[in-house]
């Protein structure tokens, strides 16, 4: 492969992107970092180490690097692990919040939107690759991860709306009962019982 140069991080994620989808290939890019999983809150707990030996610190200026890449030519079965596309992803979101619920019809849609808007005047991707046409597992788990959304959803009108309806429509039970009166004179004096 010949070398790409590019100067921006978005230009470095549309050329990995578009060697992933050419050559159905997935690149794993791996960085550990030493706060991970604590960001925001206070520092992890790390271990003292005891040492009998006295070290004295140097400015060591070595690193080591490791990269382990694995390439598996003509190997068809590498799409069956393929991750979904982001644009895929998206609009399962999309239909799902416009009302597509069915899996069989959220397909229709996707297969559409694969041939006639991502490779428009191109030739589409076999079906057998998963990152455009994802399994009905990946289907489920997206349509259900979408409603879910929708419905924790906290800056929504139609769902503060929908909640104000239905609190209006809630019975109040010291109003509505013929104890509303008991309940206040207990209640001024605080005596129950």
């Amino acid at each position: 492969m010949e070398k790409i140069y590019v100067s921006t991080y978005d230009e470095v994620c549309k050329v990995i992107s578009k060697y992933e989808t050419d050559t159905i290939s997935k690149f794993i890019i791996r960085r550990v970092d030493k706060e991970f999983g604590s960001k925001g809150t206070r520092p992890p707990v790390r271990k003292k180490k005891k040492s009998n030996a006295t070290y004295k610190k140097l400015d060591c200026p070595a690193v080591i690097q490791v990269k382990h890449i694995v390439k598996f030519r003509d190997f068809k079965a590498a799409g069956l692990r393929e991750g979904m596309d982001s644009r895929i992803a998206k609009k399962i979101r999309q239909l799902t919040m416009q009302g597509v619920r069915k899996r069989g019809e959220m397909k229709r849609h996707l297969d559409n939107f694969v041939r006639n808007e991502m490779f428009k005047d191109q030739k589409p991707p076999p079906t057998y690759r998963r990152r455009f046409y994802p399994r009905r597992k990946d289907l489920d788990y997206h349509i259900s991860k979408a409603k879910l959304a929708n419905r924790l959803a906290t800056l929504d009108q139609d769902n503060v709306e929908a909640h104000i309806e239905q609190w209006k429509n809630r019975p109040r039970p010291c109003s509505t009962s013929g104890n509303a009166r008991w309940y206040k004179e207990k209640t001024r004096r605080k005596v129950y019982g």
